[in-house]
């Protein structure tokens, strides 16, 4: 079978070896996959298949390595991602159900119990980091937390990788991975019955949506102590309805508002970015994509998956759309997260995403091209008055954690977190929080950054 499909990766590929296309690695990966068949050379073969447009090839490479590797949920879901671009929505369904059936979204974690001293759990004073970094503190005094279960609905150019990326990467990390059972000497006090969570990465279509909705009706509950969601460009409220009737609990719902046109003008550079072509672009506004047409409206109100939304009565579906101004409103949530969650301290650079200088479009271009969104209305509702009396530019109290200097208490171990591609795949790293205080900081933060 591997060698029949390997002739077939071949043959289609040919012309892009008569272009001089083909690189000395794409070449090295076919010959490579000819005598070991290993996963990992699947998985850079798929990603140049995907990114050559041969959809059909990059499906069967994801079915071969589903065969080799069943147990790595991330084939089920990017296999999934091309079903759906190619409309074969009841297979993509299909892939998306084994993908959450695979990845654990619900998990329950125990650190093993081991005998530790206070003084080494409890650091009461933060370390002083380079310019460049952000310390994100996770603290354990005593709070009541009254927000335990999250789905933030990712409006897209509004800081939500800024701040859910680096919360899942903890959960998954820390929980999921079990890297919690590698300090169970420092933590154990921390964990000391399960810890059951509830946890969902970037819902960004329908297809995804209506297989989580799926698995969430068909599992057998242990009702979780947290759960955290992140929904992108698709309707949250259906989720947040079934999960309720099935365990009684109401996920909190939280979007972050931005200016409307600073937002679509963010979205049109970020496509120029990927493809620098105006044609693209312009097709893209013509359109209505849901990423552009008073999206954060639509998002506010669960209109997103509704075609012919502007004709249907409506209601506010979220608990708080705030309009954060600044990183450090930002920070002040993903810490309450990480404390509520009980996850390690994060470091990570002060921005995850900064643009390259000279990658930003023409200013005459770019006012053009915002004049057609405003002329097809696409900010009409993000600017109405009935949204802007949801919008609140102050943190709910809610989120605030209200310990006094004395008693804080920080998690003794913290988290170091890098964004390693375009497409935010990242790395992390645990260290002991007192580490932090060392002479040697700043070696060990240019060591992993």
């Amino acid at each position: 079978m591997i060698n029949r499909f390997i002739k077939e990766v071949n043959s289609n590929l040919s012309r892009y070896a008569s272009e001089g296309k083909l690189t000395k690695d794409i070449i090295k990966i076919l010959s490579s996959i000819k005598q070991s068949s290993s996963a990992s050379d699947f998985q850079a073969l798929a990603f140049f298949l995907r990114q050559s447009n041969q959809t059909n090839l990059a499906i069967k490479t994801y079915k071969i390595l589903i065969l080799i590797d069943p147990q790595n949920s991330e084939h089920y879901k990017l296999l999934a991602n091309l079903l759906y671009e190619q409309n074969l929505i009841q297979l993509s369904n299909k892939a998306y159900e084994l993908f959450l059936s695979n990845f654990s979204i619900f998990s329950t974690c125990k650190a093993v119990a081991t005998s530790i001293s206070k003084q080494e759990c409890l650091l009461n004073s933060l370390p002083s980091l380079p310019p460049d970094y952000t310390f994100i503190p996770s603290n354990l005094a005593p709070n009541e937390y009254k927000i335990k279960h999250l789905l933030f609905n990712h409006i897209p150019k509004t800081a939500g990788v800024n701040f859910a990326n680096p919360i899942f990467a903890a959960l998954k990390s820390w929980y999921i991975d079990n890297n919690v059972s590698m300090f169970s000497q420092r933590v154990s006090t921390l964990y000391e019955k399960n810890t059951s969570i509830f946890s969902v990465y970037n819902i960004h279509n329908t297809s995804f949506k209506n297989a989580l909705l799926t698995v969430i009706h068909r599992h057998n509950y242990t009702i979780p102590d947290f759960s955290f969601l992140r929904a992108h460009a698709v309707d949250h409220h259906p989720i947040c309805d079934s999960f309720y009737q099935e365990t009684g609990i109401k996920l909190f719902k939280l979007s972050f508002y931005r200016d409307p046109i600073s937002r679509i003008e963010s979205h049109i550079n970020h496509q120029w970015r990927q493809h620098k072509d105006l044609d693209f672009i312009r097709k893209t506004i013509s359109y209505n994509l849901n990423i552009l047409d008073n999206t954060i409206f639509r998002t506010a109100y669960g209109l997103l998956d509704a075609p012919n939304w502007r004709s249907l009565p409506s209601s506010f579906k979220l608990d708080c759309l705030i309009d954060l101004s600044d990183s450090y409103s930002l920070e002040k949530i993903q810490s309450y997260l990480l404390s509520c969650f009980r996850l390690p301290n994060i470091i990570k650079y002060k921005r995850l995403n900064n643009t390259k200088p000279g990658s930003s479009l023409d200013p005459k271009i770019m006012d053009s091209l915002l004049n057609q969104c405003r002329s097809s209305g696409f900010i009409n509702y993000d600017t109405s008055s009935l949204l802007n009396s949801h919008i609140t530019s102050s943190i709910p109290l809610d989120f605030c954690l209200n310990i006094p200097h004395q008693l804080n208490s920080y998690h003794p171990i913290t988290m170091l977190y890098k964004v390693t591609s375009d497409d935010y795949a990242y790395s992390v790293k645990f260290i002991p929080t007192s580490s932090l205080f060392d002479y040697s900081l700043s070696d060990k933060l240019n060591e992993f950054f």
